[in-house]
This record gives structure tokens, C-alpha cells and sequence, in this order.
């Protein structure tokens, strides 16, 4: 079979409850839609999409190690399912290929919405 994109997920919510506690809510409602994207991108591009590397990086934004691997794995989804629509950078298509097919997966894991 083909290898995994993405490193090992944290367990779903379903399973073991959200990866992501009042904290790491709180650190994402204080910067709002906004700095969700500022942070998104200041660990995304350094890191060319990577999982790993952006977990690591959301660890240095003041985000738990659990909650960050959320972030990674949205990241690794958008590059994996959404590398054509987002190859220029932000825009609207990336954004909406980015909502469509990874928001769930990154809602169901940290356990937080994304109103964006």
C-alpha cells in the first residue's frame, strides 16, 4: 500500500476526547480568524506544509504539543488535498479547498471551530 501523508493523528475526539484544551481555545479565539491565518501562514511556508514541521512550530505559538499536532495535520492535509489551489499562496480557492476537505479533520481532532 501507499505509505501515510500525514504522521500519526492524535486520536479523534470521538475516541479520547479533543486534543485541544481551554488554553489552546483560548489562544485561538484571541487572535480570531485573523491570527489564525498570520499563524497558519508564519508556520506553514517556512515549512513548506510540512505536518511535523508545523506541529513543532504551533508549540512555539504558545499552543500545547497536542493541540499543535491538530495544526499539523490540517497543514499536511492542505498540501496533500489542496496543493494546486493554494500553490500561489493564500486566495480564496485555497482557503475553500482548505474549508471543504481538511476544517473537519482539524475540528474533529483539536475539538475547536474554525469560523473563518
Amino acid at each position: 500500500g501507499t505509505p501515510p501523508l500525514l504522521p500519526a493523528a492524535p486520536p479523534s475526539a470521538r475516541e479520547e476526547g479533543p486534543a485541544c484544551g481551554a488554553g489552546d481555545a483560548s489562544r485561538l479565539a484571541l487572535g480570531g480568524p485573523a491570527g489564525f491565518h498570520t499563524d497558519m501562514r508564519a508556520c506553514s511556508l517556512p515549512c513548506l506544509g510540512d505536518p511535523t514541521c508545523v506541529s513543532t512550530c504551533f508549540v512555539g505559538q504558545n499552543y500545547t504539543a497536542a493541540c499543535s499536532r491538530c495544526f499539523g495535520v490540517l497543514s499536511g492535509c492542505t498540501r496533500s488535498k489542496c496543493i494546486w489551489h493554494c500553490i500561489g499562496g493564500d486566495s480564496p480557492g485555497c482557503r475553500s479547498c482548505a474549508d471543504d476537505r481538511c476544517k473537519p479533520l482539524f475540528e474533529e481532532c483539536s475539538g475547536m471551530s474554525l469560523d473563518r
